[in-house]
């Protein structure tokens, strides 16, 4: 199976990269392990992830999403086609979750409790 791990390019972008190695791993604008510079990304959003999982600071049981603020998931993730899949915590969960335009669904939500969605 090939692993994309995301890298932030910008203050607004981030895009796929394979990842093969932990030593190919550096801290990133928000000091969170991500590929190194010099390793390539991948080109066309057909060759990207069949499953990508997305963190959340909460979501709600159909399937929407409130991320950090910053929006970088929600623009990747409007170039991917893969299934999206959030990881949540069951604590986590809202029954009203407020969204907008801009916010891009999941296909499921995945918690330590149960599947929803």
């Amino acid at each position: 199976k090939r692993v994309l791990l995301p890298r932030c390019t910008d203050r607004e972008h981030m895009e796929a990269v394979p990842f093969t190695r932990e030593e190919d791993l550096a801290p990133g604008r928000w000091g969170i392990p991500e590929p190194k510079p010099e390793i390539p990304a991948i080109q066309n959003p057909d060759e990207g992830p069949e499953i990508i999982l997305i963190p959340c600071a909460a979501a709600g049981r159909d399937g929407k999403r409130l991320g950090h603020g910053a929006g970088y998931y929600d623009r990747f993730l409007r170039e991917m086609t893969g299934m999206r899949i959030c990881l949540c915590f069951e604590a986590l969960l809202m029954e009203d979750l407020p969204t907008d335009e801009m916010d891009v669904n999941m296909d499921r939500v995945l918690t330590d409790g149960e599947e929803q969605g």
